[in-house]
């Protein structure tokens, strides 16, 4: 994809550009948010994120509806500017998602990811994490 895309990053984009696209329903289709946090100011970094995020969107026929990124919080910080504002638009449509890279995208304390996914779960969402999902195909 881009030759200073993250290893790990560029490995699950190529699972994903082998799979074959799927057109999403024309009624009632899965709405898809993607949430991206990155330890310091890369932009470059965040939109690769956001990018395999929208590709696995267009592997599984969802909408992507948009990405909210933090950069530079706290690894114990729960309240983040763009994670309220996932959080904020997750119960606007009747089919949503939350979709992260990684776990760590949350927090790598466990604490903190655990309240993070709390607060993504009470808007009805699913949270989908693509490392998990690709686990099998990137062995």
């Amino acid at each position: 994809m881009h030759p200073d895309m993250p290893p790990k990053l560029e490995a699950l984009a190529d699972v994903l550009l082998a799979r074959p696209f799927v057109a999403p329903p024309a009624v009632d289709p899965l709405v898809a948010y993607g949430y991206v946090s990155t330890p310091d100011h890369d932009s470059m970094t965040r939109h690769a994120y956001a990018a395999v995020l929208d590709l696995w969107c267009y592997t599984e026929g969802w909408v992507f509806g948009a990405w909210f990124s933090d950069v530079l919080s706290k690894p114990d910080e729960v309240i983040r500017p763009g994670f309220t504002g996932l959080v904020d638009v997750l119960p606007v449509f009747p089919r949503t998602v939350a979709l992260i890279v990684e776990v760590d995208a949350l927090s790598p304390r466990v604490g903190t990811a655990l309240a993070m996914k709390t607060a993504i779960r009470r808007t009805g969402a699913d949270l989908r994490v693509l490392d998990e999902e690709l686990a099998e195909a990137l062995t």
